[in-house]
């Protein structure tokens, strides 16, 4: 009896062992898991206050948004492009929108002949700042879930004259068209 009371002695030792050794891991994981949910919350802080019109991401530099129709099927259609740049302080967009000619692609090395339909210059205000800044996160989700398609579909293009900004997004998704048409309603 006295051997059977030291085994469970033994075993009740090894069970509470063990028991503060989960309750030690646990307690560690919890700390860990807290420090990487403050530093999760600090960085996620940090990118919400990143501002991108700013002097140094348009020093010498140019954003562009293109857009690319298919009214002409697989040969494209019409194209939109706005230039956004720093002019003396001042944020700027130069928006031209072309017409395209579907009877003329063969004349034209397969692409439909264009010419500009509109064209608008404007100072851009603080709102259309954020309605930009909102579209370019809107183009890059459209990139991460960009379907394979075939041969014919909308273009959307976001790059600086620099490239080291370049979202090429070619899709039929007719909700990435348009997110595009309300955003140059909205901006113009």
């Amino acid at each position: 009896m006295a051997k059977s009371y030291g085994i469970f002695i033994i075993m009740n030792l090894l069970v509470v062992n063990t028991i503060m050794k989960y309750q030690k891991t646990v307690f560690v994981e919890c700390c860990l898991l807290l420090l990487f949910s403050v530093a999760g919350e600090a960085q996620n802080k940090q990118f919400q206050n990143t501002k991108f019109f700013n002097d140094r991401n348009f020093f010498k530099d140019t954003l562009y948004i293109e857009a690319e129709f298919i009214e002409c099927g697989e040969w494209g259609g019409h194209e939109e492009l706005s230039k956004i740049y720093l002019s003396e302080k001042s944020f700027y967009v130069d928006y031209m929108k072309y017409k395209a000619d579907c009877d003329k692609i063969a004349e034209n090395n397969g692409k439909p002949s264009e010419k500009i339909v509109r064209s608008i210059i404007k100072k851009l205000s603080n709102k259309n700042e954020i309605l930009i800044e909102k579209y370019l996160k809107q183009v890059l989700d459209s990139k991460l879930i960009a379907e394979v398609i075939g041969n014919f579909g909308y273009v959307f293009h976001v790059y600086n004259s620099d490239s080291t900004l370049n979202i090429f997004v070619y899709t039929i998704n007719g909700n990435t068209k348009k997110e595009y048409l309300n955003f140059i309603k909205q901006l113009l």
